[in-house]
């Protein structure tokens, strides 16, 4: 040992190879089973993560494929409901006319009381005010019908709602 130390007292830079010749069999002494340890570490990593995108991969094909048919279902829906509402309306507007009808056919007034003196005058002409009220009938049967319909889509929608 004395030799060593003769040497590194002669020449300063054998002290240097002499340390860097110790880090480097350090280095290697502890990097190689480092390095090997967390290759595996990235290894079981790597296989982690290669699991997740394959079950998010499989969970989005699978999203799509449900949410599809729901399209589908749903797109069958509407086009059920709508056919349903255009039927009901088309009975309401047919139920509707029958109704006016009726009602237009026979006057809107009732007849007059057997011995008035002018049964065609009530307060004022007769024919006036029924052709009035035949108007206004009219036009309330329109806004019925209106309002009619927006009922029965109101109440399809609500069906077609719980359906879902």
């Amino acid at each position: 040992m004395s030799w060593l130390l003769g040497l590194v007292t002669k020449n300063p830079a054998v002290l240097a190879y002499i340390a860097g010749i110790a880090f480097i069999c350090g280095l290697g002494a502890g990097a190689y089973p480092a390095w090997k340890y967390q290759g595996a570490l990235k290894d079981a990593v790597q296989s982690k993560y290669d699991s997740f995108v394959a079950q998010t991969k499989a969970d989005g094909v699978a999203a799509i494929k449900v949410a599809t048919a729901k399209e589908a279902s749903d797109k069958l829906n509407k086009e059920k409901s709508d056919e349903q509402i255009k039927v009901m309306g088309d009975e309401l507007s047919v139920l509707s006319s029958q109704l006016y009808n009726s009602r237009a056919s026979r006057g809107y007034l009732p007849k007059a009381r057997s011995g008035t003196k002018r049964p065609g005058v009530v307060c004022l002409s007769r024919a006036k005010l029924d052709a009035i009220l035949g108007q206004i009938d009219a036009a309330g049967k329109d806004i019925a019908l209106q309002r009619d319909r927006a009922q029965l889509g109101l109440y399809v929608s609500c069906q077609w709602a719980k359906e879902r």
